[in-house]
């Protein structure tokens, strides 16, 4: 079974499929990586997301 070819929409940077999973809006768009933003950005937009989908 081959990898999926997960790449970043904004850079192009290769990603891994857990990052993806963490990081990746709803519709599987991921609109940055560690490669072009800060993992601290990161991190904040995956807590607003999952505190926009708990209300």
């Amino acid at each position: 079974m081959a990898l999926p070819n997960l790449r970043c929409d904004n850079c192009g940077h290769h990603v891994t499929d857990q990052y993806n999973r963490v990081f990746a809006d709803n519709d599987g768009t991921l609109h940055a990586c560690s490669h072009c933003r800060s993992q601290k950005e990161n991190v904040q937009r995956s807590r607003n997301r999952r505190i926009n989908l708990t209300c």
